[in-house]
């Protein structure tokens, strides 16, 4: 229900804009409604429960490695603690 509200809320900001742009691409009239009942389609078989797990797990490494060569980084600007 949150996942389909955030796309129904992204698509209709992209809906505002849309017209402005829709001369310079050539876009069809119901590309934003096609692409959007794609993803919903998709969101179906694709098993989040278990890929945002994984992908926060990344992320939290990703996030401890920049902390700790920061912290290296300014650890070595110490002059009794530079190595």
């Amino acid at each position: 229900m949150i996942t389909e509200a955030l796309i129904a809320m992204f698509f209709g900001f992209i809906k505002l804009i849309m017209p402005t742009y829709h001369g310079t691409f050539g876009l069809p009239d119901n590309f934003i409604d096609m692409f959007q009942s794609i993803l919903e389609s998709v969101r179906w078989f694709l098993p989040l429960n278990v890929l945002v797990p994984m992908f926060l797990v990344s992320v939290g490494i990703d996030i401890f490695h920049i902390t700790w060569k920061i912290i290296l980084r300014i650890k070595s600007f110490i002059p009794t603690m530079g190595g």
